[in-house]
């Protein structure tokens, strides 16, 4: 197992975007070691209401999920969503349909579902955060040809099926 090379950004944001305050470390990490980064002391924080803090983390270019503590704590708004079809083909016996998903504000746990109950479908990616002014491409396979209008948008305030 050979060590990595490791990028974090780190830091505390309002859920419309704005960076409040960020640091940012690179490092190596040994193979199998730990490494303490850094250390925030809560008392010394500032989090209102509609603040949340984030760290971005890139390991050998690949890009890791962003983490949130005390998500269930931030008084989340309605998030406006923008979702559009880029393309759709029909490829060995099923439909590819590459959507484009597009975050004014954070979304928590971004997903979408097939309305369809006639139709299987596949996800490349569901149930992830979205930063605010993010946008990030999903590819849907599914049996029958999908519209926007068979696609429901879910995310953490939403009724959860």
């Amino acid at each position: 197992m050979q060590g990595a090379h490791a990028e974090l950004v780190y830091g505390q944001e309002t859920l419309e975007g704005t960076r409040v305050w960020a640091d940012s470390k690179a490092f190596h990490i040994n193979a199998n070691s730990a490494q303490i980064i850094a250390v925030l002391k809560r008392d010394r924080l500032d989090i209102p209401l509609g603040n949340y803090l984030f760290i971005n983390a890139v390991i050998n270019g690949t890009v890791l999920p962003s983490v949130t503590r005390r998500w269930k704590d931030i008084s989340w708004s309605s998030p406006e969503i923008k979702l559009e079809i880029l393309s759709q083909e029909f490829q060995s016996g099923t439909w590819q349909t590459r959507v484009s998903v597009k975050a004014k504000e954070f979304i928590r746990l971004f997903h979408l579902i097939c309305k369809t109950d006639q139709t299987e479908s596949e996800f490349s990616d569901n149930y992830f955060d979205m930063p605010s002014g993010n946008e990030r491409e999903i590819m849907i396979r599914s049996e029958d040809k999908i519209g926007t209008e068979n696609l429901m948008i879910g995310h953490w305030l939403t009724t959860w099926e």
